[in-house]
């Protein structure tokens, strides 16, 4: 674009300002999903409901992959990393094939799937599929420390994943959910807090009380306890 000086014609470059971006972006987005636009919420509550459940984790899964979920590139990651399994107890879980264990200690073929439980509404399957997301993180991270930690059940590892949901809770819509929060908040305690060794909850102890007071502030319960 061009405007006139006087007798000079300036060349003009117009750009958007930064906060007038953040603005539009926030009335695309989701209320429900924050971390969302509407219309892939809405879209997704549509294959949910047609049973169509693989294309329903491929919208959400479409939308973040550059942003939330950029490690999904990464070559230990399987070609087809997100599917649905009817077969999975519970909302997901990630599993990975073996194909080599070199002296590096490297995993390929990292996957997720994600199960019936997790479409019972969009926030609870966006943020199953991120608790998962967490898990490939840390394998991709140190597969080594992860397939160590197998035997005792993920401990640490079920506490970071936990954790970030409820610290991610206003972007994943959990925080308008309290039953579902409370949930989370017992698993934090009963799959991997239990399970810590007296060094990982030292450790880990700030998390813990940060992430339980953060829970009683969403729900709305200042003595809740899991």
């Amino acid at each position: 674009l061009q405007r006139k000086d006087g007798d000079t014609a300036v060349a003009e470059k117009i750009t958007t300002p930064k906060w007038l971006m953040w603005l539009l972006k926030q009335k695309s987005m989701s209320k429900e999903v924050p971390d969302l636009k509407e219309e892939t919420v809405t879209k997704v509550k549509a294959k949910i409901k047609a049973d169509k459940k693989q294309e329903a984790i491929n919208l959400i899964v479409a939308e973040v992959k550059d942003t939330k979920m950029s490690m999904l590139k990464d070559s230990h990651c399987d070609s087809k990393p997100v599917i649905y399994d009817s077969t999975v107890s519970g909302e997901g879980l990630t599993w990975f094939k073996v194909d080599k264990v070199d002296e590096s200690n490297e995993v390929f073929g990292i996957y997720m799937k994600i199960g019936d439980d997790a479409f019972r509404n969009v926030p609870i399957l966006y943020d199953t599929i991120m608790h998962e997301y967490q898990h490939v993180k840390q394998f991709i991270d140190d597969p080594g420390k992860f397939l160590k930690a197998a035997p005792r059940g993920y401990p640490v590892q079920e506490f970071e994943a936990y954790t970030w949901e409820v610290f991610h809770a206003h972007e994943t819509g959990l925080i308008n959910k309290p039953e579902e929060l409370k949930d989370v908040g017992e698993r934090i305690k009963a799959l991997a807090w239990d399970k810590m060794t007296a060094k990982e909850k030292k450790a880990h102890k700030k998390t813990y009380n940060k992430a339980i007071k953060l829970i009683r502030t969403y729900i709305g319960e200042k003595t809740w306890t899991p």
